[in-house]
This record gives structure tokens, C-alpha cells and sequence, in this order.
């Protein structure tokens, strides 16, 4: 990494850089194509809170697939009510 790259959310010098991601040629692995994005540097402290938010949006994507499927399931079969939801 460069010396002279910074966070490109609070300007500290950046440890971290994240890269565009692409399957390769027939799905085998992974290669970096900088040209879809450009390189995105990232402090310690914004690599780990965007990872950290990456994953919580994930979770919450799934949860909502899920639940959109639980209430498929009710219309479908004629029942009545909410699927589950923990707390």
C-alpha cells in the first residue's frame, strides 16, 4: 500500500484498502478488478465499522428473505397470523 493513502472517511493514514471482487474465469477463484471501483482506503477504526455494518445488513437482508417467505406460507395455506419472530 501506499504511504500517502489516507481513510477516505476521516483522512488518518489508511491501513486497509478494499477492492472490487469478481469470481474469475468458470468460478475457481477470486480476482481483484480495481477497475470496476476504485480502491477504497480505510482507517483501522472505519475498516472494521464498515465490515461491522456490511454484516448487520446482511443478517437484516436474510431476516426480511425470511420472513417474506414465512408469510408466503400463511397466504398460501389459508392461515392466519404473523410467522414467528424471536426477540
Amino acid at each position: 500500500m501506499n504511504d500517502s493513502e489516507h481513510c477516505c472517511i476521516c483522512g488518518v493514514p489508511a491501513e486497509y484498502v478494499v477492492r472490487t471482487l469478481c469470481r474469475g474465469e468458470y468460478g475457481r477463484d477470486w480476482q481483484e478488478l480495481p477497475q470496476v471501483y476504485q480502491d477504497r482506503p480505510y482507517c483501522v477504526f472505519h475498516f472494521f465499522v464498515l465490515q461491522e455494518h456490511t454484516q448487520e445488513w446482511i443478517a437484516q437482508q436474510t431476516a426480511r428473505e425470511a420472513h417474506r417467505e414465512g408469510l408466503e406460507y400463511i397466504r398460501r395455506h389459508g392461515l392466519r397470523g404473523e410467522p414467528y419472530q424471536p426477540v
